[in-house]
C-alpha cells in the first residue's frame, strides 16, 4: 500500500486543530468500555477582564487566533459518569506537534505530575533527561512531549476534575 504524505503549514495545521476544537466545543474522549471517566480537552487563552469597580481578573476563553509565540492553555476535564467513585485515575495528555511545553505550567488539584519526552517513561521534571548525540542532559521544556497527572484521590460519582498545562506555538 502506498502512503500519501501531506505537508501542512503550521498556521493551517493550527487552524485545523482549533476549528475542530471550536466546532466540537472540545475534543472528547469517551469513557473506555467498562470505565467511568470521560475526558474533555479544550484549547484556551488567558483574557484580562476589567470589572465595573476597576479590578482586573483573568479568565480562560476559547483559543481564537493562534500565531507563533502564542501561549495556549490546554484544559482537560475528567468527568466520572458512574455512580461509584473512580479510583486510580491517570490523565495523560500529549503536547501537540509544533508546540513547546511551558515549564512549571501544570495545574490540577491533588495530583502527582510527571512528564515524558517520548510518551513512555514518565518522571518528575527534575529527573527528566534526554540523550542527544550520545550525550545525556537534563530535559528542557522543549523536550517535553507528554504530561501525566496521577490523581491522589478517587473522583466522586458525577463530578469532575480539571487539569491544565500551557504550551507555546513554535
Amino acid at each position: 500500500m502506498k502512503r500519501q504524505i501531506i505537508l501542512v503549514t503550521l498556521p493551517l495545521l493550527l487552524a485545523q486543530l482549533l476549528s475542530t476544537v471550536q466546532a466540537q466545543g472540545a475534543l472528547k474522549s469517551a469513557a473506555p468500555k467498562g470505565g467511568c471517566i470521560e475526558l474533555t480537552t479544550v484549547a484556551q487563552q488567558d483574557k484580562s477582564v476589567t470589572a465595573a469597580d476597576g479590578t482586573v481578573t483573568k479568565k480562560y476563553v476559547p483559543a481564537a487566533r493562534i500565531v507563533p509565540d502564542t501561549e495556549v492553555v490546554w484544559t482537560t476535564t475528567a468527568r466520572n459518569l458512574c455512580n461509584k467513585p473512580a479510583e486510580n485515575v491517570v490523565i495523560d495528555q500529549p503536547v501537540p506537534e509544533h508546540m513547546i511545553f511551558v515549564a512549571d505550567s501544570t495545574s490540577g488539584t491533588d495530583a502527582q505530575v510527571t512528564l515524558a519526552t517520548n510518551g513512555g517513561e514518565f518522571m518528575p521534571a527534575k529527573d527528566l533527561t534526554v540523550s542527544v548525540d550520545g550525550v545525556v542532559r537534563h530535559a528542557g521544556a522543549a523536550d517535553v512531549r507528554h504530561v501525566r497527572w496521577t490523581l491522589n484521590k478517587a473522583v466522586a460519582p458525577q463530578t469532575t476534575v480539571t487539569v491544565r498545562y500551557r504550551a507555546t506555538v513554535q
